[in-house]
């Protein structure tokens, strides 16, 4: 016997029944199958008057957004451009902030949290109209753990034993552990592929589908791809959920930040996130709307675990204690930020252990930790230990003035404290590469978080998908592993606090600090929920162009 979910109400703020709770912490709930109702100007950017339809949306993206497979790609720009591709089991919704549904439309967990069931809708078909079915489904989880596709999700669904399409509109996973962030997890990143033009090829060469004529059902369908300059989309007449309000969207390719910018002024773009350089740039400019997020993203440093530096948990705290990372974020974020204390964002309000403190700026505290550590400091400053120099690389991507800034702050500030830091600046296809075969030292990231925290798996288990810097810790795996295992809320709570608990201490990244998303509009964009934007893309449905 399974319950159905029925409640949407944040976890954490509800006196429940435990077959109730079940219900809560699996998912979010849902009463009825269809999407929430959006106001009709839509959002933080919308208005008072109706929708009208017509006209091309042109977003920025900072980099070839290949391939545009969601089973095999792990970038943003592909990511922004599958969102509205490609359609999910469930999407975000913009009150809750939890799963509400898309393709399914409803899904019942069981008692034990081990068998999950997706009764999906009946009305949707793919971009060359053959009809969407739970095989589908089946197929894109399939692929997700089939070992040669080296999905970066795989990890987060090795403990699925059977997937089944109990009929041509319902689909049910058996996990031997529970899988408690489902919906949101499943939402988050996995876009459902075609199963009749995929099967029996390999997904890694799928060179046509991948980059060039993907098919989907989400809104708005691929017209044309042109390398080094844009993906032009086109309004899918026979979407599920209505024909978009936009004609199509121009997706264009601009690497440089200041460059997206001067377009963005030039009005040759209808959105961007901006830095907070730009800011003084769009103030009192009556053509944007400015909207800022306290997104669930975190900007850092990842040490590549492993080597003989960064292997030593001493060095790892004084890399922090090193580092001001309150003038970082004043001087390179202008202050639009909070500093992190651990990679569970603030923004997961029931989630977030905010019982923890960010580490002090200490250059004291750093250098009495490397003298510990044996790296003693030479008539230069610099540090050695057996004749190695204290000598690392920090590398960064070319898209970011933000990201390149923190290079240079924090390159001066490790050799205030006898650390010898170099910068290496690569452009994005690169630094994706260094990231995904871990051939760099110290590395300026940016990540995103889902809603659910179960998204630390995949990133700092043992060998996770997105486990960039090859990070392990028996504990952490074990509290990962129970964390999204148990089915009490409450429970899971302590479990997750006691997680952040462990990594605040182990250093598992350097910290930086949880940036304030800012997104500039048109005033002529309308109908965008109030999300952030990996979450926003999914609803580019609601979008309209004033006249």
């Amino acid at each position: 016997m399974t319950d159905a979910i029925r409640d949407g109400t944040t976890q954490g703020q509800l006196t429940l029944t435990r077959r109730e709770m079940l219900a809560a912490a699996a998912a979010a709930a849902i009463a009825a199958a269809c999407s929430p109702a959006l106001p009709s100007g839509g959002g933080p950017t919308g208005g008072s008057t109706a929708p009208v339809r017509g006209g091309i949306a042109r977003l920025p993206i900072f980099n070839e957004p290949f391939p545009l497979n969601p089973i095999i790609s792990n970038e943003l720009s592909s990511l922004l451009v599958r969102r509205s591709l490609y359609s999910y089991l469930t999407r975000l919704d913009p009150v809750s902030k939890r799963p509400v549904p898309d393709l399914a439309k409803t899904w019942e967990v069981s008692p034990n949290g081990l068998v999950w069931t997706f009764n999906l809708r009946d009305d949707v078909s793919w971009h060359d109209e053959m009809p969407f079915t739970a095989e589908d489904v089946k197929f894109t989880f399939e692929q997700i753990l089939e070992p040669k596709n080296t999905s970066v999700e795989r990890t987060n669904y090795l403990d699925m034993t059977k997937i089944e399409a109990i009929d041509k509109y319902t689909v049910r996973f058996t996990l031997k552990n529970p899988l408690m962030s489902l919906p949101v997890i499943s939402g988050a990143t996995v876009g459902i592929v075609p199963k009749h033009l995929l099967e029996g090829k390999d997904l890694r060469t799928a060179t046509s589908f991948n980059n060039e004529k993907p098919i989907g059902t989400g809104p708005f369908k691929i017209v044309s791809v042109v390398p080094g300059s844009h993906v032009e989309m086109a309004a899918y007449d026979k979407f599920y959920r209505g024909k978009p309000f936009l004609d199509g969207v121009v997706w264009k390719i601009v690497p440089d930040v200041n460059a997206r910018f001067a377009q963005l002024k030039a009005q040759e773009l209808d959105y961007m996130t901006i830095e907070p350089s730009q800011l003084q740039g769009i103030q009192g400019d009556s053509r944007f709307t400015l909207t800022e997020y306290a997104a669930p993203e975190y900007t850092y440093f990842i040490p590549r675990h492993g080597t003989p530096i960064f292997s030593d948990k001493r060095v790892r705290q004084a890399l922090v204690y090193g580092l001001n990372r309150q003038a970082i974020l004043d001087v390179a974020a202008l202050g639009k930020g909070t500093l992190m204390v651990g990679t569970i964002p603030p923004a997961l309000k029931d989630w977030h252990n905010s019982a923890l403190k960010p580490y002090p700026f200490d250059p004291a505290k750093a250098k009495s930790l490397l003298d510990e550590a044996g790296w003693t400091a030479g008539a230069s400053g610099m540090r050695a230990k057996g004749g190695t120099p204290l000598k690392f690389e920090i590398s960064v991507d070319t898209t970011s003035a933000i990201r390149r800034q923190m290079a240079v702050l924090a390159q001066q500030m490790y050799r205030d404290i006898g650390m010898d830091a170099s910068i290496k600046e690569v452009d994005r296809q690169i630094y994706s590469q260094m990231l995904q075969q871990k051939t760099f030292e110290l590395n300026i990231s940016n990540t995103p978080h889902s809603w659910d925290p179960d998204t630390q798996r995949r990133f700092y288990i043992t060998n996770g998908g997105s486990n960039f810097g090859a990070y392990t810790n028996t504990k952490v795996d074990d509290l990962l592993n129970r964390g999204v295992q148990e089915v009490d809320v409450e429970k899971r709570k302590a479990l997750y606090r006691e997680l952040q608990e462990v990594m605040y201490e182990d250093v598992h990244v350097v910290h930086g600090y949880h940036p304030t998303e800012l997104r500039v509009t048109s005033t002529k964009l309308k109908g965008l929920p109030d999300l952030p934007l990996r979450d926003v893309m999914t609803y580019m449905d609601t979008w309209w162009l004033e006249k």
